[in-house]
């Protein structure tokens, strides 16, 4: 009896497994009147990309960066207060959202430890052990990004202040919509060798002026014309007679 080999099925492979899309972080228009510059925010929104506290986590580094990235402060390190953060009118977390964004900063690097030397936990006066508060500062890449930034907005002002401003007007030009009125200095006579400056203020009109008007005929020289004209008609008659 013989047997027949049936060919060995081989498993087909599997399909690749599709990677899910990481959906880009967008932030939130309502933000306040502080915006991020440009760098710094899309460096942010790109690390923040896919992660659930994304926006807690801007709100954070948004409300960090309006009070520690000036020039006076930027640079020195901070404490964040997780309890006084708590429902702040200008954040909106609770304490354990401001715990998680500040977790996510330091992951994307827009936040570093600074670490200190000595004792993590301190003493108080009534015997018991406390941690010692976190001091925090902003990254290396993020930190020479606010001080470019710093700097651009400075020449921008020393720009605006070179900048040569506007004459205004006086309150009579812009009222009546003409030219003030001008001095106009005339000299007359006082005395036999001596004369005095007399100003007269004569106010130019705004509008053109109307057409002049035209001159009365001469009435005296129309009628000796005629009495000239008369006699010689009166001539003519009497050489006609003779």
């Amino acid at each position: 009896m013989t047997t027949l080999a049936l060919p060995l099925a081989l498993p087909r492979p599997m399909p690749p497994i599709p990677s899910r899309s990481v959906r880009p972080f967008v932030p939130s228009a309502d933000v306040g009147p502080y915006r991020l510059p440009t760098v710094v925010q899309d460096t942010v929104s790109a690390a923040l990309s896919g992660r659930k506290n994304a926006e807690a986590a801007f709100l954070l580094a948004l409300f960090l960066a309006r009070y520690w990235s000036s020039p006076g402060r930027l640079g020195r390190p901070f404490i964040v207060d997780r309890r006084a953060l708590a429902n702040h009118r200008h954040l909106g977390l609770s304490e354990g959202r401001v715990k998680g964004a500040l977790r996510t900063l330091e992951a994307i690097g827009f936040l570093d430890r600074v670490e200190e030397p000595g004792r993590r936990y301190q003493v108080t006066t009534s015997g018991e052990r406390h941690r010692k508060p976190i001091r925090w500062t902003f990254g290396a890449d993020v930190l020479a990004s606010f001080r470019m930034a710093n700097e651009r907005a400075a020449k921008a002002r020393q720009r605006r202040a070179a900048r040569p401003r506007p004459v205004p007007l006086p309150a009579s030009v812009s009222a009546s919509g003409g030219f003030p009125a001008r001095p106009i200095v005339a000299f007359l006579p006082k005395s036999k060798g001596s004369a005095i400056a007399k100003i007269h203020t004569v106010k130019i009109p705004s509008r053109p002026l109307a057409a002049p008007i035209p001159k009365a005929p001469d009435v005296g020289l129309e009628a000796a014309i005629a009495r000239m004209q008369a006699a010689r008609n009166c001539t003519q008659l009497q050489k006609g007679s003779v």
